[in-house]
Formats: C-alpha cells, structure tokens, sequence
C-alpha cells in the first residue's frame, strides 16, 4: 500500500482540490497566482543540485517578479489543458557517498 512521506499530504491535497473547484466555479480566477509563487520559493531548500537543465533553486529565487509571472503562467497553461510536456518527467538523480572510509567503487553501499 502506498504510504506518502509528506507531512499532511492529505491537506494540501484538499487545499489543491479547493484551488481548482473555485477556479473552474469562476472561470476567471488563476490557479497559481504570484503570491503562491512565492510562497513556495521561499520554502524551497538553498545548495542543491541543479537538475539535467541546470537551473537551481537559487535561479527560481533571484529570478526576480518577471520570472515568477512566467511560472504562473506556465502553471495556469498546465492546469488549464491538463497537459505537462515529457521534459517535465526528465530527473536527475545524483547518488550521494555514505562511507567516505569504504571502497567508493561498491553501489550497494550507496
């Protein structure tokens, strides 16, 4: 059975479920707003990898108001058509050293 890892998980669920009943009861109310933009970029963890695309966390941050009306927009788009381009589903997964003393060439230590 799938259990998530995400501290109330089931509320933000219904929060998100909330967003898109009164966007789609009105018709002209955006989903994402700037405000919620920056919301969870202040909640976005500083120093870690980039992903296959090479902007960090720090870019989004810095990126300034210009950039947070583009990712509402693109958010919106998203929601809107229910369409997430395949490049979305892209990760990168960087395997982190656990036994700095052991022989780096074993994975199952990883």
């Amino acid at each position: 059975m799938f259990q998530t890892n995400t501290i109330n998980s089931d509320l933000k669920f219904k929060e998100l479920q909330n967003r898109l009943k009164t966007a789609s009861d009105d018709g002209n109310s955006p989903l994402v707003d700037t405000d919620l933009i920056r919301q969870c970029l202040s909640k976005m963890k500083l120093k870690k990898c980039p992903g296959f695309d090479n902007v960090s966390t720090e870019h989004l941050i810095h990126g300034g108001t210009d950039l947070q009306v583009h990712l509402c927009l693109l958010f919106n788009a998203i929601l809107k058509h229910s369409y997430v381009h395949r490049e979305f589903a892209h990760g990168l997964i960087t395997p982190l050293l656990k036994d700095k003393h052991g022989d780096q060439s074993r994975m199952d230590c990883i």
